[in-house]
């Protein structure tokens, strides 16, 4: 008759060995940063900001609402249209001008943002959002740009992306 002591050492060994391999293989969330351009406009012109994701995973949608909201001071310049770019569409969107918010929902039909991979680059700024902006405040005026909140940042199979920090950015009127 075997070892019953040893069989039962060893397979407490054996289940270790594959619990650690388990852990070590445990699929990480991804994680990505977004950033907010700065623009100078002229007093009455146009012009448009970008939302770029920084390092980007696989991303595929980016949704800002219902609870969070893209925000700016429409006594400086009101939002005229949101696009996507670089292969991002938006999908629905909604602007409000009186309380300075645009909640926007974006994604890459058929596909999504894939690593850029360069051993040269160590650090990628990929823009995806576009908002155009028309100067209602007079020379002088500035208004910052931010992000509430991020009500969804996910990869090509449904998975969330941890979203680590939200650069703001900044509109000045000349």
């Amino acid at each position: 008759m075997p070892n019953l002591k040893l069989l039962k050492k060893f397979s407490l060994s054996l289940l270790g060995v594959l619990l650690i391999a388990l852990a070590g293989c445990a699929e990480q969330p991804f994680s990505a940063s977004l950033a907010i351009s700065k623009i100078a406009i002229p007093a009455g012109g146009s012009k448009s900001i970008q939302i770029s994701i920084i390092n980007p995973p696989d991303a595929k949608t980016l949704q800002i609402g219902p609870t969070g909201a893209f925000t700016f001071d429409p006594a400086v310049a009101i939002v005229t249209s949101v696009h996507g770019l670089n292969g991002f569409q938006i999908f629905a969107s909604s602007i409000d001008n009186i309380g300075g918010k645009v909640r926007f929902s974006a994604g890459f039909p058929g596909g999504s943002i894939r690593p850029i991979l360069n051993s040269g680059i160590s650090m990628i700024e990929l823009p995806i959002i576009e908002i155009t902006f028309t100067a209602v405040g007079v020379a002088g005026t500035a208004s910052a740009l931010s992000v509430t909140s991020v009500d969804m940042l996910a990869d090509r199979n449904g998975k969330d992306i941890v979203l680590t920090s939200v650069k703001p950015g900044e509109i000045k009127v000349e």
